[in-house]
Formats: C-alpha cells, structure tokens, sequence
C-alpha cells in the first residue's frame, strides 16, 4: 500500500471520507477514474485511492520478508479536493439497502425510457429543463448501478474479488460505450440492459 504524507504542525482538515468508500476522481492526472479509499489523513488532507496516482519506488532487499527488492509501484496520496464520493454510496451508507430487486427495476426501468425515447426529445426542452431531463437520462442509470454495487461490495465475503469483478465490468463498459459511435446512444442503453441483466441473474445466483 502507498504511503500518506508525514503529518505536520496545521490544523486537521475534515474529511466526510472513511477507508473503503468509492470514490471518483475530479481533477489532476487521473481524472475520471474511480477506486477504493485506502487511507485518509486529515493532518493533510490527503488520501490514498486504490489504483490512482501510482509512482516507482525503490525497494531494498529484505530476505527476511521476503522482498526482492528493486522498483515496485504503489499509490501516492492526492488531495482530498481531487475526489468526489459518488452519490449512490452515501445512499448505500445512509439506508443500508439490503435486496436489491427494487433497484434493478429502476435500473432497467431508466436504461428502457432511455433506449426508446430519442435523445433529440430531451434536447428540444427549453433552458435549464434540456439540461436537467437530460443529465437525468444519464446519470440515474449510473446512480441505481452504483447502489447496486456498492450493496454487493459491502456484502461480499471476498471484497478483493467483488471490487476485480467491478474493474473488469468499467473495462467493458468503456469499450462499449465506444459503440454508441456506431450505434447510437439509444441502443448503447439496450446494451447496458442486457449486460445489467446477466449481473441480476448472476447475483440471484449467488445468493
């Protein structure tokens, strides 16, 4: 695990942040990535994000603890101004969800209104209603994936393999989302059902 910055003589900063949240990063070199808390230092205001801000450290050799030695890479703590919570895990925090199906109806419920309605209708809204409908269409499929992760994350007995399972579905997200090129944003939404689907079925499985 990477290493927070020494604590100096200012004032704790707050942070509303505990280890294990997901977070999404706003700003810097890693903006628009997603990870795991790992630490937090309100002496500095700055945490530690699981696969964010990585740098090459020198290793010395510790036969004794089975070190190499050598380079090894680790996270390097970045302000805390740099992330932002996502939203649907203060949900998750604040109401404890515990089944699920409810929010894989809205779930599939938004992703449908989104793959027959065209995006053109929310685009000829007057003012500030275009930017709020369509934002909306966006981003609640977004909010009621993330609940459902973040329910799963917090009951998993192997947490290590639920948050690989989550890095390996944002993989093929992204490279789906490079479809809506070819086959527009409505049918990337039929997509996303689809693949939102098999991860209902296969977490009814599990259970």
């Amino acid at each position: 695990m990477g290493q927070l910055l020494k604590k100096d003589k200012r004032p704790p900063v707050k942070i509303q942040l505990r280890k294990n949240d997901q977070v999404k990063v706003i700003a810097g070199k890693d903006k628009g990535k997603s990870g795991r808390v790992l630490g937090v230092d309100s002496a500095t205001g700055r945490i530690l994000v699981e696969k964010v801000n990585i740098i090459k450290k020198h290793v010395r050799k510790n036969p004794a603890k089975h070190i190499a030695g050598g380079l090894a890479e680790q996270e390097a703590s970045i302000a805390v101004s740099n992330v932002m919570i996502l939203c649907s895990n203060l949900w998750v925090l604040a109401f404890r969800p515990s089944r699920l199906r409810t929010y894989y109806v809205l779930l599939a419920c938004s992703l449908i209104v989104a793959s027959l309605v065209p995006m053109s209708t929310f685009l000829n809204l007057p003012g500030a209603a275009r930017v709020v409908v369509s934002c909306a269409v966006v981003f609640v499929p977004v909010f009621f994936a993330g609940v459902i992760f973040g329910t799963a994350f917090r009951d998993a007995t192997a947490p290590d393999i639920a948050l690989g399972s989550n890095i390996g579905g944002a993989i093929l997200g992204g490279l789906s989302e490079n479809l809506s090129l070819l086959i527009g944003f409505n049918n990337l939404c039929v997509l996303a059902l689809l693949f939102y689907a098999m991860s209902a079925l296969s977490l009814r499985k599990q259970t």
